[in-house]
């Protein structure tokens, strides 16, 4: 186990010291008065926040490393930072006082034990929360901690501008580590084990980007291996950990929060086994039964790769649990139906992308199931329970993960061939009053029905979700509606709705002005940057389709439609078509938009802008109607 490999260490290592002579850029508690006076960055004025420093420090002497933290407060929004949150591989000590100005006095505010949170996560690391006390605009928090070993990542640009970063690791012969470089932002120095940011502008967020840890400047760290000792014979006793994703395989077996709770016996699913035994006769549909049956454990909302305890029994007993509590679960069940079935480790969407070629331990944060059926593997999430066996939520779709089967590891891509499918029916009729009454129709699949189906839900009722649906569509009003197949996950969800459309028509001397798109209509590029450094990262495939027949009144004739617009985009795998025609007194449009392509790189962002450009142009366009 790590965290006894790591005790070895400290008693058995004999070090080579490699010792910086560099001053630390700042010591805890020493704050400046003139920090405390300070109103705004004046390297970033509209900086909520700025981290005055930011100071880490691994001694090769001790094994400790110390991260000393100093963040100066502006506006109320940033507050959030007060709390602060770190991951380690042994129990950290913790100092924080957090500084105020009042009446031209310092006072101090002490962090309490009370206000420190920590958790062992599976049987490698600890999670540790610190909440400080007292955080107002115009406070300084100065935080100090220390813990055995090298932090799993160090971040020089956060959501906050930064004035000074630090960070210095010395050389050892006895412990090696990799690290993987992110971001855009260059460093100021970056020479041997010492690394330095000056004046980091904040990360500014930007639509449709997947992870902040992907684009921002930052490292992530991973222990390889440790040499503790020497033998007689002047060998080395070598410990391997992420030097091939095989070694952290076998790290995951060993432990009793992932591999171990297969072997504490999966007895207390005997029933349910049986019973989908007796009611199933395909292996597909076990698996189906399996999926929706381990749901009666509810996710907790909590993304993890270890369990909450080292029996999934009481997750099952308690029927609430963390993603890895479901997931493992619906592992331990679909042995039990004789099905091959395995976890799948990886790196959740908001953690960041794991590399399928390099083996990493603490960038794994999540866990699904995998199975071999019929010649195919399906991945499994079971977390979400209104989503079906074969669909997976965005935060699975990050590139892929790591198979940990019985014998050996293997990097497989996870993607999904679902989309997110909607057609929007309309068929109305334009009265003499100008309102256009009638019916509009939906039909959603897939993640469009799973996305309908979550937003119901958080109404309390139906005249709720009613109340609901109105507030973004002026002049709208529903007097019935029926939705089929709310309840059934598997089918596609059919709404209808029986309407009343005001003020959608405008009328100057005898013509009439319509949108055609009506409740449809995209009305806002988010695209609208210039230029973009980032890639765009959409979550799955989108398709979705709109058809409007509107009848006009007999002594109304058509004036003037929109010209007819076809796009096809990057190899076809984008798609706008739109097209208004006119027979007999009925307007008919149909357009379509779809999009395939899941990843736009900076030199594709052009065209995805211009491409959404159109689309607005397009659908902006009115009908003009005249009387005869």
């Amino acid at each position: 186990m790590l965290m006894k490999n790591v005790s070895i260490f400290i008693i058995l290592c004999t070090l080579s010291i490699n010792v910086f002579c560099q001053k630390p850029p700042i010591k805890y508690g020493k704050v400046d008065i003139a920090d405390l006076k300070m109103k705004y960055y004046d390297k970033d004025t509209s900086a909520p926040a700025v981290i005055l420093c930011d100071y880490g420090y691994f001694s090769a002497q001790t094994l400790m490393f110390t991260r000393t933290l100093r963040i100066k407060f502006f506006k109320k929004e940033a507050l959030d930072l007060a709390t602060q949150q770190f991951i380690s591989i042994s129990k950290a000590n913790i100092s924080g006082t957090t500084y105020n100005l009042e009446n031209g006095e310092i006072v101090k505010t002490k962090l309490k034990n009370e206000s420190i949170f920590e958790k062992m996560i599976g049987d490698f690391y600890f999670m540790t929360k610190i909440s400080m006390p007292n955080v107002k605009e115009g406070s300084i928090i100065d935080v100090e901690y220390s813990f055995l070993g090298l932090p799993t990542e160090w971040n020089f640009q956060q959501i906050i501008p930064e004035k000074w970063n630090e960070l210095i690791i010395e050389e050892t012969t006895h412990i090696y580590f990799k690290k993987a470089f992110f971001g855009y932002k260059p460093l100021k120095i970056n020479t041997g084990g010492r690394w330095v940011a000056e004046d980091m502008p904040a990360f500014k967020m930007a639509p449709y980007i997947n992870s902040i840890k992907n684009y921002a400047t930052r490292f992530e760290f991973d222990l390889l291996e440790f040499r503790p000792s020497t033998s007689r014979y002047g060998q080395y006793t070598v410990y391997e950990f992420t030097t091939t994703w095989d070694a952290v395989n076998k790290l995951l077996k060993e432990n009793p929060y992932f591999g171990l709770v297969f072997s504490n016996g999966s007895g207390y699913l005997k029933d349910i086994a049986n019973q989908i035994k007796e009611n199933t006769t395909s292996d597909e549909e076990k698996v189906k039964e399996a999926f929706d049956a381990i749901k009666i454990i509810k996710w907790n909302g909590e993304e993890s790769l270890y369990t909450s305890e080292i029996a999934l029994s009481n997750s099952y007993k308690n029927k609430t649990g963390n993603s890895a509590d479901i997931n493992l679960a619906l592992v331990q069940l679909l042995r039990k139906l004789d099905i091959d079935a395995f976890p799948v480790v990886m790196s959740s969407r908001k953690n960041g992308v794991l590399m399928p070629n390099s083996p990493s331990l603490f960038k794994l944060n999540y866990v699904i199931a995998a199975v071999k059926i019929n010649g195919r593997t399906l991945y499994l999430d079971a977390t979400e329970e209104l989503m079906p066996y074969y669909l997976l939520p965005a935060r699975s779709l990050n590139w892929g993960g790591v198979t940990m089967e019985k014998s050996s590891s293997e990097w497989v891509e996870i993607n999904t061939d679902h989309k997110e499918m909607e057609t929007a029916t309309y068929d109305l009729t334009l009265q003499q009053d100008l309102s256009l009454t009638g019916n509009i129709t939906y039909n959603r699949k897939d993640y469009a029905a799973y996305k309908f189906r979550e937003n119901y839900q958080k109404n309390n009722s139906s005249d709720q979700y009613k109340q609901t649906l109105l507030k973004d569509k002026p002049g709208l009003s529903v007097t019935d509606f029926k939705i089929d197949n709310l309840d059934s996950i598997y089918n596609p969800i059919h709404d209808s709705y029986k309407v009343t459309i005001n003020n959608q028509v405008l009328s100057t001397n005898d013509e009439l002005i319509i949108n055609p798109m009506l409740f449809e209509q995209i009305k806002k590029n988010e695209f609208v940057e210039k230029e973009r450094i980032y890639p765009v990262h959409f979550d799955y495939p989108v398709e979705k389709h709109y058809e409007l027949t509107l009848t006009i009144p007999e002594n109304y004739k058509v004036a003037e439609l929109p010209d007819p617009v076809v796009i096809d985009l990057i190899d076809n795998t984008c798609q706008f078509n739109y097209q208004v025609s006119e027979d007999n007194g009925k307007i008919k449009v149909l357009c379509g938009i779809k999009m395939d392509k899941l990843i736009f790189m900076p030199d594709e962002y052009d065209a995805l802008r211009n491409f959404y450009d159109v689309i607005l142009q397009t659908q902006s366009k009115p009908i003009l109607i005249k009387r005869k």
